[in-house]
């Protein structure tokens, strides 16, 4: 029994805690390049929207509140994930949502 809450409880956490991800609408582009390479673009892109934003704490380091919590790196603001959904457009892909 005790091991059943334990497992439980670390399922919450991970799904409470994990990155969220843009949902992409299945368009012409997507299809020909395959549901891997969409992720890949879709890492990609966070990747760069991350890095924006290490780079914005670096020149400006009072302009973004301090991160708190344990899992705070996991979250993206609104502002990366306008970033992340304008690269996803460049590269051809229709963003609808995150989940």
């Amino acid at each position: 029994m005790r091991l059943r809450i334990i497992f439980a409880t670390s399922l919450m956490v991970m799904a409470g805690c994990g990155s969220s991800r843009p949902e992409l609408y299945l368009n012409d582009h997507a299809r020909r390049v395959g549901a891997e390479a969409a992720e890949r673009d879709i890492d990609d892109c966070i990747a760069q929207a991350e890095r924006s934003r290490a780079e914005i704490n670096r020149e400006a380091p009072g302009l973004e509140p301090p991160e708190k919590g344990l899992f705070a790196r996991s979250a993206l603001s609104e502002a990366q994930k306008v970033f992340v959904n304008k690269c996803l457009r460049e590269k051809g892909y229709e963003p609808t949502a995150w989940d």
